[in-house]
């Protein structure tokens, strides 16, 4: 009767192991499967706000200047948590907010019909931003480097040289080193500049002198990059419009 009792008491106990392995199985299946559920569902959640946010943005840049030059409003934006800073930028007419998915990164943007220039937060968090309208394009954001104007034409005859400038403003509170850099796709045209570097102090701004030669007739074009520190740039749009 004594060994009996012994075995039966052993199987009891051997279900017993059984029956909590296969509990706690069921278990950490149901957590895994519930955290990748709520992980999806995060990961949804921000790049839906992500997306939100460029849309947000790019609406009212481009009505912002369909009002015309000096118009502006403010915009209240939302940046996501686990954004990729280095990929998350204003360039030209795209707007991009870089999101860690998992052990990737996946790149949310949106194409404006308008040129926007500026930058985006770095750090996640609800921001009010600036939306300015300006010659030609838009600015997003606090500003540092600011050009008028943007885009120089010259009219003017074959082999004639001409003079025109354009000013570069430092509205920040951290001096620029300024680089020149000018871009002429034609052999036919030079575009020259009477300094390729210098340095903005804030609230300072210096006048750049242009001359523009054309070797040949018809409309050509170039532009000139400004390009500082702090990841801030401005682009100075050339037209030469030379005749016999």
């Amino acid at each position: 009767m004594f060994k009996r009792h012994t075995i039966k008491k052993g199987q009891t106990t051997v279900e017993f192991l059984i029956i909590l392995v296969i509990t706690m199985t069921i278990f950490t299946t149901l957590v895994f499967v519930v955290n990748q559920q709520l992980e999806s569902q995060t990961n949804i959640f921000r790049s839906t706000q992500a997306q939100n946010t460029i849309n947000a943005i790019i609406s009212a840049a481009e009505l912002t200047y369909s009002e015309g030059s000096g118009s502006s409003r403010a915009i209240t934006i939302t940046i996501p948590d686990g954004i990729e800073p280095q990929r998350t930028y204003i360039d030209e007419n795209y707007v991009n907010i870089a999101l860690y998915i998992g052990n990737d990164i996946s790149d949310i943007n949106g194409k404006s019909s308008v040129k926007l220039l500026g930058s985006l937060p770095k750090e996640a968090g609800t921001y009010t931003i600036n939306v300015i309208s300006k010659e030609g394009y838009v600015v997003i954001g606090e500003r540092s480097l600011d050009a008028t104007p943007t885009l120089l034409v010259f009219q003017m005859k074959k082999n004639e040289l001409q003079n025109k400038s354009f000013k570069l403003q430092n509205r920040g509170s951290e001096s620029f080193s300024i680089i020149l850099d000018t871009k002429v796709p034609s052999s036919q045209i030079s575009i020259t500049t009477d300094k390729s570097f210098f340095t903005l102090t804030p609230n300072e701004d210096q006048t750049v002198l242009v001359t523009a030669e054309s070797k040949s007739s018809g409309l050509h074009t170039g532009y000139i990059d400004a390009i500082g520190n702090f990841n801030e740039s401005i682009r100075i749009y050339i037209q030469v419009d030379a005749r016999d």
